[in-house]
């Protein structure tokens, strides 16, 4: 028999709080309205239907939507799945800025975070290349919609990658006290500039260093990553000598993990 109904039940009363602790938590934000749903299939488009200014989250994710098409469901309402409706300043920015404001949330939870950090262009990734979050910058003329999904507790994956959750790092994480963090590291990431966002961003990417796997408009070059640069450039030293590539150019197929 199916606990679905049960577990549905548990969100329920778990989300019960989530309205009134976020529409506190934006009060001083540039977000003006929030939505919390008990389930959706993705809050990206919940969110891009509210418009500018919109928090959308849900208690259970179904079809959440990932980069170059791939998923991220939190089937079993163990994460974060929450959508910024925001001014469209470029996919680079604000997926740089979603990245760093993860990072700023799990490190104002305390815990173990010193091995966690920023893979280009747009995930959270330990040390050992267990994945911990994704961002997704969807954008709609002068709009963009901030993605961002988060694993919170321990649950199983369906997907095919590693995952590692906050509560293996963290005692006791709440995914409202995550999300509350996380709506205010988004805030004032995104007041920053271009050049703190990118001297942040390439200071915590954990590639640097690693041999790694990249696709360049089909050509596959091999090497060690020396910087990774959201706003300009890839760096890699390869057998041949050093390549300098444009990011929005490159994606990264794989890595040695340490």
């Amino acid at each position: 028999m199916s606990d679905y109904p049960e577990k549905n039940r548990f969100i329920e009363d778990e989300i019960s709080t989530w309205p009134d602790r976020l529409e506190d938590v934006i009060v001083p934000t540039q977000f003006q309205e929030v939505r919390v749903l008990l389930e959706c299939d993705s809050t990206q488009d919940a969110a891009r239907a509210l418009g500018k200014g919109s928090v959308v989250t849900a208690g259970r994710q179904n079809a959440g939507r990932g980069r170059r098409g791939a998923s991220w469901s939190d089937l079993e309402g163990a994460g974060i799945a929450v959508s910024f409706v925001v001014e469209h300043s470029g996919v680079a920015r604000l997926s740089s800025a979603s990245v760093l404001a993860v990072l700023d949330a799990m490190d104002a939870m305390g815990g173990t975070f010193h091995e966690v950090g920023a893979k280009f262009p747009n995930d959270v990734v330990h040390r050992d290349g267990r994945k911990m979050a994704g961002v997704l910058v969807e954008t709609h003329a002068d709009l963009a919609v901030i993605g961002i999904g988060v694993n919170v507790h321990m649950h199983h994956q369906e997907n095919d990658f590693s995952t590692l959750s906050i509560e293996e790092l963290s005692p006791n994480p709440t995914r409202i006290s995550i999300l509350e963090k996380l709506v205010l590291s988004l805030d004032m990431r995104l007041s920053q500039s271009d050049e703190v966002l990118s001297h942040d961003f390439r200071t915590c990417h954990v590639l640097n260093g690693r041999k790694v796997d990249l696709e360049v408009s089909g050509e596959r070059i091999t090497g060690i990553l020396r910087d990774a640069d959201p706003f300009g450039s890839i760096e890699i030293e390869t057998d041949s000598g050093k390549r300098t590539l444009r990011s929005e150019h490159v994606r990264i197929q794989s890595w040695v993990s340490e």
